[in-house]
């Protein structure tokens, strides 16, 4: 008895959103913490928290935060998780399996970071939407967006548009446009 109720408390006290999750006021957290869910095959939670930030982004008419959740929901909707679990977003009525949903986002995404000025922003996106045609077997259209991606990531480079990029985890890059080089040499895109 004694053991449940201290079970309980720490899990009272903890202030969870899930098992793993503190709750928390500020949509960028749960931007992270969907990613983190993602990767633990927690698809629908994963979801929600996405939705919840995005109206956290809305009601503060932060641009640069809605391209991010459009981003999170097109990444959602095109890993595996999402799919793994499609009977029940099929329940909830959101499951895509075409990837059109992915697409949709990310094309949403680099609207809402070219209105908040971020070039890496819509850069990324670019590259998002060609790795969701790339699941779709469309390389043609895969290796068009790659190359739109590389040559806007170019151009930002070169014109200072871009200063700042994300840390890159891909071995042997040093940058964005390394990245996007790899995807395109992966692919075969000429």
């Amino acid at each position: 008895m004694r053991q449940s109720l201290t079970v309980f408390l720490a899990f009272i006290l903890s202030g969870c959103a899930g098992v793993g999750l503190m709750s928390t006021s500020d949509p960028n957290v749960k931007i992270q913490q969907a990613y983190r869910l993602m990767d633990e095959d927690r698809a629908l939670m994963a979801e929600d928290l996405i939705r919840q930030a995005m109206l956290d982004y809305k009601e503060a008419a932060n641009s640069e935060g809605m391209a991010e959740a459009y981003f999170a929901y097109g990444s959602l909707y095109k890993h595996n998780t999402y799919h793994k679990h499609s009977a029940i977003f099929k329940k909830w009525g959101t499951y895509d399996g075409s990837y059109d949903k992915s697409i949709s986002n990310f094309e949403n995404a680099v609207r809402k970071f070219e209105e908040a000025g971020s070039e890496i922003g819509a850069v990324k996106s670019l590259v998002g939407i060609g790795e969701a045609y790339n699941i779709k077997n469309e390389d043609i259209t895969s290796c068009r967006y790659y190359a739109k991606a590389l040559a806007r990531y170019n151009e930002g480079k070169t014109s200072g548009a871009i200063t700042k990029e994300p840390v890159i985890y891909v071995k042997g890059a040093k940058n964005v446009g390394q990245v996007i080089e790899a995807l395109m040499k992966r692919e075969r895109c000429t």
